[in-house]
């Protein structure tokens, strides 16, 4: 029960950090999970690996069968490498039912103007001079 959305999900891809390891933990905790993200990487496909993982284990397969098969997995002088990119078709219709890509060409009329906009503020002087540090004189 319950549901978990994490944003900016790119975050979380890293299959060997301690905050992909933590939500990987939450999201087999709950019985939805959305993952939102502006940068997905679809140059990398090693590194959508833990974030696809965390909605459905079962879509990829093992993490081995995963790069052997679309990110040139190999053993390498130094050990298993797989960064590159193979299958990329294959990869694109697996990926369909759970991934949602819009391209900002195709909605950037939907979205409102830029707008900037500068707002001093006032900070009491003993933070300033916090901020400013030890000064050499």
């Amino acid at each position: 029960c319950g549901v978990l959305i994490a944003d900016e999900s790119h975050m979380l891809k890293n299959i060997d950090s301690k905050r992909t390891q933590t939500a990987r933990k939450f999201a087999s905790q709950v019985s939805k999970c959305i993952l939102l993200s502006g940068t997905p990487e679809l140059n990398r496909p090693a590194e959508l690996y833990p974030q696809i993982a965390m909605l459905d284990p079962s879509l990829l397969g093992s993490w081995t069968a995963f790069t052997k098969k679309f990110c040139n997995g190999h053993r390498g002088r130094f050990g298993w490498e797989f960064s590159g990119a193979t299958n990329t078709a294959a990869l694109n219709a697996l990926l369909q039912p759970v991934m949602c890509r819009r391209l900002k060409k195709d909605v950037l009329t939907q979205l409102p103007a830029k707008r900037r906009q500068q707002i001093p503020i006032e900070l009491p002087k003993e933070v300033l001079k916090e901020l400013d540090g030890p000064r050499k004189e």
